[in-house]
């Protein structure tokens, strides 16, 4: 238990010095930064033949006060030891001042990974549809994310970094960046806790959000 809870230790540390080093990284009275912090809990049912089934219920924080609720739930497919296909549908209640309001996304992931010895990279390719189902026009993007994982001989910590682009389909343009740095650590057979940095850099306006993710993961 001290072990991880040192190896937590160094994680918080790291995520909070690359904190202020972004939101010190341009002038405050022109760029507005947003603090967040997302948990999630996923539970990964294997139906064999390379099939997976999954949800994921997570809640998100602005600052200390709730944002939004989300459900996600879908299917994985492994089509061999480097290509994975994935379908999800997420539920979303936006919590806002006055209201709250719902929405739908749908996602298609086509991701390809692959070991180099301890590094393990992956690309992917997402597209997503969102809509809330009325008058409104869907909105669609395409996000390229690539990651670099590495996996430390004799420890359960497995620390990662990637890079992800959002495309807005409409105007063909990119939105947004998101610098992510984190790791997931094994607690037992099929148990594992993961704790995440991410920047998101707007494209479109002066403004950065850092996000904390804590998020649990079990495989059954």
């Amino acid at each position: 238990m001290t072990k991880i809870k040192k190896i937590i230790g160094l994680i918080v540390m790291l995520t909070a010095i690359l904190a202020s080093t972004a939101s010190q990284a341009q002038d405050s009275n022109q760029v507005e930064n947003e603090f967040s912090s997302w948990y999630s809990f996923k539970l990964q049912k294997k139906l064999g033949s390379g099939w997976h089934l999954f949800i994921n219920p997570e809640v998100r924080l602005d600052g200390l006060e709730v944002d939004k609720f989300l459900v996600e739930s879908g299917v994985k497919y492994k089509i061999n030891k480097y290509l994975s296909t994935k379908a999800t549908y997420r539920f979303t209640a936006d919590q806002k001042s006055d209201r709250t309001e719902y929405s739908h996304r749908i996602a298609f992931d086509l991701k390809g990974q692959t070991k180099l010895g301890n590094f393990e990279p992956e690309v992917r390719l997402r597209y997503t549809t969102i809509t809330d189902f009325d008058e409104d026009p869907n909105n669609k993007y395409l996000r390229y994310k690539a990651q670099l994982g590495y996996n430390i001989p004799k420890n359960k910590l497995t620390p990662y970094v990637s890079l992800e682009a959002f495309q807005e389909l409409s105007e063909n343009d990119l939105t947004k960046m998101r610098y992510s740095i984190g790791g997931d650590y094994k607690l037992k057979k099929n148990n594992y806790i993961g704790l995440s940095y991410k920047l998101d850099y707007f494209l479109d306006e002066y403004k950065n959000r850092h996000i904390i993710g804590i998020n649990y993961k079990l495989k059954f």
